[in-house]
């Protein structure tokens, strides 16, 4: 399925095409990049375990991704090229393995669990985001250069998630509804608005997953869409830190 099977009534943005995933794991300068933890010299051989066979080795590369790339909601250097390489490998059928890859012991496939992550990120350089960020009297945004640099891919990003929006996986495409529109503060794909808030509405109403709802009911709120009152839906919550 591609974005554009998907019938939005405008055109997806034109966009910078995503890296080979291979070529970005080889010809990116690893060390080069920092994390949390310093150098990401580590960070291509925990890209390279996410596909592994082994669905022990694929939770471990994500517990790198959450707690050394992106952690405790920080954007580093490293969090550009890293966030790239998940979008480029959501169309690798490896990703459609379904495994107990977070600590939550919830069976889903890699897949959903990666369209949370880019998810994470989008909402961690959103226009909300960054006013708090300003609120809060840090540096102007220009001095963040990771930030800035994540900011520009989310049109690219968008364009990749737009693909599973219809998944038949519900788990993925709900992910993919709440990644996607999260991802619309940038201009180049905010006015596909209005053809995700039916999306984000059924999200909303039939999800099990409580971090997914309350996306949606904030999204909803944001656009200026109804939302129905809050229901108790027993279903998964947020995932617990490891």
């Amino acid at each position: 399925m591609t974005p554009k099977d998907l019938r939005l009534d405008t055109e997806l943005p034109e966009t910078r095409s995503l890296p080979d995933p291979s070529v970005l794991l080889q010809e990116t300068a690893w060390a080069s990049y920092e994390h949390a933890l310093g150098a990401a010299e580590d960070t291509a051989a925990a890209l390279t375990r996410l596909l592994d066979d082994d669905i022990a080795a694929r939770a471990d590369a994500l517990r790198h991704l959450e707690q050394t790339v992106h952690h405790q909601n920080s954007i580093y250097s490293a969090t550009v090229p890293v966030a790239l390489y998940v979008a480029s490998i959501l169309v690798d059928p490896r990703t459609a393995t379904a495994g107990i890859y977070r600590r939550d012991n919830r069976h889903r496939p890699l897949r959903a669990v990666l369209l949370d992550w880019l998810g994470e990120m989008a909402d961690d350089v959103s226009d909300d985001a960054v006013a708090v960020h300003q609120r809060l009297g840090f540096f102007p945004l220009e001095e963040y250069s990771e930030l800035v640099e994540l900011r520009s891919l989310r049109p690219t990003i968008f364009n990749a998630v737009c693909a599973f929006l219809r998944d038949p996986e519900p788990h993925v495409a709900d992910a993919a509804v709440i990644t996607a529109s999260l991802l619309l503060d940038g201009a180049d794909v905010a006015h596909h608005q209005a053809n995700l808030a039916s999306l984000v509405h059924r999200v909303l109403l039939t999800s099990t997953d409580r971090t997914h709802r309350a996306h949606a009911r904030r999204l909803l709120h944001r656009w200026g869409e109804p939302t129905p009152p809050e229901l108790e839906v027993t279903g998964q919550g947020p995932e617990p830190p490891f």
